[in-house]
Order: structure tokens, then C-alpha cells, then sequence
């Protein structure tokens, strides 16, 4: 019953992603790609707020956000800028570029595409950061652990965020990142640590979009 219940939650979260997105394709639909995307993923998350309220629990507590030690803090950027720097020079890569493109135009988003700086460090790296964090490492992931060992709810999260790209070859190269995040999540049990991973992960590929660095 308890695996039951964990499956409709986990279906419940994601339906109400894909809901908030549908809706706003007809809403939203003369504001740009960034806007749209801040506008759908804060809205998601007070969706999810209410959610967690309405089960008589705390989102934060759920999540886990809690305090993370000193050196989880010092090392968390330093995974984070080091993974976007890894993610930007594979994207670039001649025979990724070539023979996967969907690949370079999601880093393409992440890194700006042509936005204002502002705008995009405001969309992809913080909040776009923090809702795959609350959903995926937070929401899903801990839904998962409830019923099952840690490392399989890891596993989990990373495959459904790779599934929800609609993509083999975009959701293979999404769910590596979304299993490293989960791996930081689990070492430090913050979404403290795996939020600044993400979010330095997600900076540095801007920066590098923005200097227009060749790897």
C-alpha cells in the first residue's frame, strides 16, 4: 500500500508539471521562452506548496532543506562549476553538436540563447535550479526513499527527469546530471548542497555561453 501511495504522489507531481505547462502554451503564449518558464515553474512549486499543506506536511521539512556543514559548502560550488564546465565542452563537441544538436540547444537555453544576462541567471540557473531540485531531489526522490533503499530513489529521480525531456539521447545526457545531483543530495541529506551544485553548475555553463569560450 505504501509502494501504491508513493507511485500516486510521485504521478500526482509530475501531472501537475505537465498540467501548469499546457496551460500556459495558450496563456503565456506571447511572452518569451524565459518569462514563460520562470512564470510556469513558481507556480508549479506553489502548486506543490499548497500540495504538501493539504497532506498536513511541511514542503521544506520534506525536502530536506536544512543546514549542511562548512566543508559541504565550500565543496558544493566546486562540483557545480566543475560539472558545467564538463556539460558545456561536451555540448560543444563537433560530433555532439552534429549528430546530437538537441543536446546543444538545451544548453543553449541554460546558457541564455541571446536573453539578457539578468533574465537567464534569474530563469535557468536559480529558479529553473530549484524547481528540479524540489521536485526531483526533494519531492520525488524522497517519495521513492520511503518505500525503498536510498540508491534505488536516486536511481528513480535521474530516470524520470531523463523521461520527461521526451527524448532518448536529451533524457540520457539530462539523467546523468539529475543522478549526480541525487548522489550530492544523498551524501550531504540537504537539497541545500545539491541546489548550490545545481546552481553553480547551471552559472558556469551561462558564463561560458555569455564569453562565448570554445572548449
Amino acid at each position: 500500500m505504501k509502494v501504491v501511495r508513493a507511485i500516486g504522489f510521485i504521478v500526482l507531481y509530475l501531472a501537475i508539471y505537465v498540467a501548469v505547462q499546457l496551460v500556459s502554451q495558450s496563456v503565456l503564449s506571447q511572452l518569451s521562452l524565459q518569462v514563460s518558464f520562470i512564470v510556469n515553474n513558481v507556480c508549479t512549486l506553489a502548486i506543490y506548496a499548497l500540495l504538501m499543506k493539504a497532506r498536513k506536511r511541511s514542503l521544506l521539512i520534506f525536502c530536506r532543506v536544512k543546514p549542511i556543514s562548512t566543508k559541504a559548502l565550500l565543496i558544493a560550488p566546486l562540483i557545480g562549476i566543475a560539472l558545467g564546465t564538463v556539460i558545456y565542452s561536451a555540448a560543444n563537441l563537433p560530433v555532439i553538436r552534429e549528430d546530437w544538436p538537441q543536446i546543444y540547444n538545451l544548453v543553449e537555453f541554460v546558457g541564455g540563447g541571446g536573453n539578457a544576462i539578468a533574465l537567464t541567471l534569474l530563469s535557468t540557473v536559480l529558479i529553473g535550479s530549484l524547481f528540479e531540485e524540489v521536485l526531483f531531489r526533494g519531492l520525488i526522490l524522497n517519495e521513492v526513499r520511503a518505500v525503498s533503499p536510498v540508491y534505488v530513489a536516486v536511481l528513480v529521480q535521474a530516470v524520470l527527469f531523463g523521461v520527461i525531456m521526451m527524448d532518448p539521447i536529451l533524457g540520457g545526457f539530462a539523467a546523468l546530471g539529475a543522478l549526480l545531483y541525487g548522489l550530492v543530495y544523498w551524501a550531504s541529506d540537504s537539497l541545500w548542497a545539491s541546489l548550490i551544485v545545481h546552481v553553480f553548475s547551471s552559472g558556469t555553463v551561462m558564463v561560458w555561453f555569455q564569453m562565448g569560450v570554445s572548449p
